[in-house]
């Protein structure tokens, strides 16, 4: 394991559980205090698991080529934010607010998986080199 792949999976699970800040900041009710408090833990993870992925995909990129695919790979990294943030706003009228930050920090599982099986696979492979 490399230690940019660490701190992109402890980036992104610092940031996974972040959503459920939002959790308890609904049960809370209004208080300024603790809306700081949820807004300085997302900003924060959030900036962390980010400089992790943009390592990670700067590690991606071969030398030649670094323009044209940290371009593409930023892109596609975009995708699922714009095509499932549409009905975020149903599902959570739906189940309601604490379910829904619960729900969101459980759809983080999957690419910290992925991530997971990533780094077992060998450098040879991940860096884009024929096996």
């Amino acid at each position: 394991m490399r230690r940019g792949e660490i701190a992109l999976l402890v980036g992104g699970g610092l940031q996974a559980l972040s959503n459920l800040m939002y959790a308890v900041q609904f049960a809370v009710g209004h208080d300024v205090g603790m809306l700081t408090v949820t807004i300085a833990a997302e900003n924060v993870t959030g900036g962390m698991a980010s400089s992790a992925f943009v390592a990670y995909l700067s590690n991606l990129c071969s030398r030649d080529f670094t323009a044209t695919q940290y371009a593409l790979l930023s892109s596609l990294a975009t995708v699922g934010l714009n095509v499932l943030s549409a009905s975020g706003g149903a599902l959570a009228e739906t189940l309601g607010w604490i379910p829904f930050f619960v729900l969101c920090t459980g759809f983080c599982a999957p690419a910290l998986l992925l991530l997971l099986w990533l780094m077992r696979r060998p450098a040879a492979l991940t860096a884009g080199q024929p096996p």
